[in-house]
């Protein structure tokens, strides 16, 4: 194990939940069963959502075309796979229409795709395009190609599929999908009126950062709760993963995260300790495999001290918890404090992290009263209510790049007029919580 100094990233005191007892599960979005989405594409950005405003039953779909990173991206489904052209939905009697109740905002010079293949032998293609503005419900009945089949892939988009072109803005919102055969032998597609959606969720620990958010839209996590705990109930474990052929590695940070998922911030921290302490489990397999718990203060963001415990092969504590306290290294008063715990190698790797704590030079566990706050509704719209909190008690809302957005005094802070997404809340200079705006 090698202990590097570094002038390295700052909370008053303690590290907040660095025992990892505390994890919230928060809803990211909702899946529409038997259909892939687009919202895989680009976790963390909505294009495919449920809608309460519906023709039929309780619910309708809704595709919106957004900018992200510099590009439009365009809402869509499918119940099959369009690029293997032969994993649809099974279904085999003829069809002669397709009716679709619909509404639509497309911007000008851009197009909304709807189409339907006919796989099993060579696919047979049917496609419609939507311009203009549809602002209430309307039924269309389409006419479709008469072909054997033993499979169907619908699909639909909020921009030109077939052209990967779409102008933010343009939406188009579907329900209830009905293929029609004169005959009367009609097969509804599985889950045709959009009704029913699977919650996508994610559970990181609280005061904590990490890639769940992001990989729990494509299916996995790479930080989940472990009761393999040195301390107490519960450790973060990081797992080293695999998604589409490319390696995931895994990140957790009492810091933040940027649009592009790079670790930035800190949390406001004043105090000057002596040690950095913790324990970790580490289990690499190849000289490849490797990871550090790293701690960095700074003062108006320039570095004031540090250490890292950097790990490699010969570091491997075969399936057993191994403490550490190296040197904090703090030279002059912070204003910042950032904790990042990574690993990267071989899928399959992990590693566990608990009993995270600053001591020495005053900064000890009983140096502050516990003040449990409960933060609610999460996600949140209008307001959201801090319990625990009283009229005195600061609320702060920071933006991924750490920018203060929003800040009140009470028990509640307003965030209507926020952009959806995730902020990290402040209350009271100390304890950190994240939020999500929708």
């Amino acid at each position: 194990m090698l202990f590097i100094p570094l002038a390295w990233n700052a909370q008053v005191g303690l590290v907040t939940n660095g025992d990892f007892e505390g994890w919230t599960t928060t809803i990211l979005s909702k899946n529409l069963d038997d259909f892939q989405n687009s919202n895989s594409e680009n976790p963390g950005v909505t294009t495919c959502s449920q809608s309460t405003d519906a023709v039929h039953l309780s619910y309708s779909v809704l595709l919106e075309t957004k900018e992200f990173a510099g590009d439009t991206i365009f809402g869509w489904i499918a119940n099959g796979d369009l690029d293997a052209m032969g994993d649809g939905q099974p279904h085999t009697a003829n069809i002669d229409s397709i009716t679709v109740r619909l509404k639509y905002d497309i911007m000008p010079g851009d197009s909304a795709t709807m189409l339907l293949v006919q796989t099993g032998g060579i696919p047979t293609f049917d496609v419609w395009n939507f311009t203009g503005t549809q602002s209430t419900w309307t039924t269309v009945n389409l006419p479709v190609t008469n072909a054997l089949h033993d499979s169907i892939i619908f699909a639909a988009a909020s921009g030109n599929a077939f052209a990967d072109f779409s102008i933010d803005g343009s939406w188009l919102q579907i329900d209830w999908v009905e293929l029609v055969n004169d005959g009367g032998a009609n097969e509804d597609m599985p889950n045709n009126s959009f009704e029913n959606w699977t919650d996508v969720t994610y559970e990181d620990p609280d005061s904590w950062v990490s890639f769940n958010a992001v990989a729990s839209v494509l299916g996995f996590i790479p930080t989940p709760k472990s009761t393999n705990s040195f301390t107490g109930t519960y450790a973060a474990e990081m797992q080293i993963s695999t998604f589409g052929g490319d390696t995931v590695n895994p990140v957790l940070t009492n810091g933040q995260m940027d649009a592009n998922y790079e670790v930035i911030g800190g949390v406001p921290y004043t105090s000057m300790p002596a040690n950095f302490e913790g324990a970790y489990q580490w289990n690499p397999i190849n000289s490849i495999d490797s990871a550090f718990i790293s701690i960095e203060f700074r003062n108006s963001g320039t570095p004031v001290g540090g250490n890292v415990v950097a790990l490699g092969l010969s570091d491997a504590t075969t399936g057993t918890y191994q403490t550490f306290s190296v040197p904090a290294n703090v030279a002059s008063a912070p204003d910042t404090m950032i904790i990042i715990v990574y690993a990267e190698g071989s899928p399959g790797v992990n590693m566990l992290v608990d009993a995270l704590e600053l001591t020495g030079n005053g900064v000890n566990v009983n140096e502050f009263e516990t003040v449990v706050y409960q933060v609610y509704p999460n996600p949140a719209q209008d307001i959201i209510n801090v319990k625990g909190a009283n009229s005195n008690t600061l609320i702060e809302l920071f933006s991924l790049d750490g920018k203060l957005v929003a800040q009140d005094q009470g028990n509640t802070i307003n965030v209507q007029n926020l952009a959806s997404g995730v902020y990290s809340m402040r209350i009271d200079k100390g304890t950190i919580q994240k939020v999500m705006v929708k």
